[in-house]
């Protein structure tokens, strides 16, 4: 069972309005979520992942404390944009919730 998490920072823009939202698509090989107002503008993005990482994490959702937890229980890496983190580089950010 592989279940991989990816993390992607996304412009959502509304096709019959042109509304723009920024924020981020979250998915395993099971699930989804989209958040589309974590971030006010472009610019308001996060250029280091692990900032980025610990604000996905804050958001309260079913969905993505079920894909954290099981990171969290098997020490599995997570994908964000196009950088892969370890186990090892992201554990910390548990222990900082606790």
């Amino acid at each position: 069972m592989s279940n991989r998490m990816y993390i992607e920072t996304t412009k959502f823009v509304g096709l019959r309005t042109g509304n723009i939202f920024f924020g981020v698509r979250v998915y395993d090989d099971y699930d989804s979520v989209d958040n589309d107002s974590l971030f006010e503008t472009e610019k308001d993005i996060p250029d280091d992942d692990l900032v980025l990482l610990k604000m996905v994490m804050d958001i309260d959702d079913e969905k993505l404390e079920a894909m954290f937890n099981y990171v969290q229980e098997n020490k599995k890496c997570i994908y964000i944009d196009n950088n892969i983190y370890e186990w090892e580089q992201i554990k910390h950010l548990w222990d900082e919730q606790e």
